[in-house]
């Protein structure tokens, strides 16, 4: 039958190709600091490791001295953690706070609508597959990792650790898009 909404499928196909666009509105792309969170610290090993696996599979680059940076300017955020179930931390590149602003605030999200599931919503797409059909799930454990941003948004998502610069090169967990 086709897909109802080519929009959103060339848009997909799109941000795959080309990488996702944060949404991150021109006046506040500007060269901007903030700090890591005391729990990065708390958690410093773990956080380490996080990195290097990061690099290991090509999601950031680094280590970088700050001459080594290939922008003008970058938004140097401030990581946060939090505790994960398997014992290693989730990474969060707190991009709501910065001075003299932050990424999220250029983040208009109005543009980034979602929609949650829910078990009637599975269940009416479910049913709508026939009889015959099957099905899988899939869950991610770095879930936006797969999705790269452009380009041009990579300056808007660095960090800094152990005197050293770093840059998510994905999607990350922390920004309002």
């Amino acid at each position: 039958t086709g897909f109802k909404d080519r929009d959103l499928l060339k848009q997909v196909c799109d941000d795959l190709r080309m990488g996702a666009d944060i949404g991150c509105r021109e006046e506040y792309r500007v060269e901007s600091t903030s700090s890591n969170a005391p729990s990065a610290y708390a958690d410093g090993e773990k956080v380490s490791d996080a990195i290097c696996e990061w690099l290991s599979q090509g999601y950031a680059i680094g280590p970088l001295e700050r001459d080594e940076i290939p922008f003008e300017w970058v938004k140097l955020n401030g990581l946060m953690t939090r505790p994960k179930a398997n014992g290693k931390v989730r990474i969060i590149l707190n991009l709501s706070k910065g001075d003299p602003c932050c990424v999220n605030d250029g983040i208009t999200k109005d543009n980034f609508p979602t929609v949650m599931g829910s078990i009637k919503r599975f269940l009416i797409m479910l049913h709508s597959c026939g009889h015959s059909e099957e099905f899988a799930k899939m869950d991610w454990s770095a879930a936006y990792k797969p999705i790269r941003v452009r380009n041009e948004d990579v300056q808007l998502q660095f960090f800094q650790w152990h005197g050293k610069y770093f840059a998510e090169l994905s999607l990350v967990f922390g920004g309002a898009s």
